[in-house]
């Protein structure tokens, strides 16, 4: 089963790095998010979460997540620079 929650580990990420509002692996099938997610444009956490879901089927690498999730959905996770971080996850719903 998987599990969405506010991980203290990941808001102090973000404080050190403006653009990491998720990691996965810190704990099973879980996709940890910073509290500052929920801030974001809905593209953006569209693509942040579909990015961590290709984490989480087996990729290791950045690209490759965003590859997994074209594969397994036929969704295009974009880069972009924004205000909410550079080259950041963003889907166009």
């Amino acid at each position: 089963m998987l599990k969405v929650k506010i991980c203290r580990k990941v808001n102090e990420e973000h404080k050190n790095n403006c653009r990491q509002y998720a990691h996965t692996y810190h704990y099973s099938n879980t996709i940890c998010l910073a509290r500052a997610f929920y801030d974001l444009p809905n593209y953006h956490k569209i693509g942040i979460i579909l990015h961590e879901l290709g984490h989480l089927a087996g990729a290791r690498g950045e690209n490759e997540a965003d590859i997994i999730v074209g594969q397994l959905f036929g969704i295009t996770i974009d880069r972009i620079d924004s205000e909410w971080g550079d080259n950041l996850e963003a889907v166009w719903t």
